[in-house]
């Protein structure tokens, strides 16, 4: 989803808002859905915090590390703000 976020930018000059919008309205549509499910369209309504790239990212580690019982290591302050368990500082 993140790779048809910038192709919508950057091949079809959409706005980062309208990509999302598109994205989301794609998923309503109920002909395909996220792969990782509900958090995803959550992600997509969500405006505020880290950008949606980030957030896309953080939520791929939180189901990873939930699946698979691991921890993810990060020098971004960005994904840090992301992910709902605490860091090692």
């Amino acid at each position: 989803m993140g790779k048809a976020h910038i192709t919508l930018q950057h091949h079809f000059s959409i706005s980062k808002e309208g990509a999302r919008a598109a994205i989301h309205q794609l998923f309503d549509t109920g002909f395909i859905s996220p792969l990782n499910g509900k958090p995803i369209l959550e992600i997509l309504k969500n405006r505020s915090g880290s950008g949606l790239i980030d957030r896309l990212i953080a939520s791929d580690y939180q189901i990873r590390n939930a699946r698979y019982s691991t921890s993810s290591i990060t020098f971004s302050a960005n994904l840090l703000a992301s992910m709902p368990y605490p860091s090692i500082e």
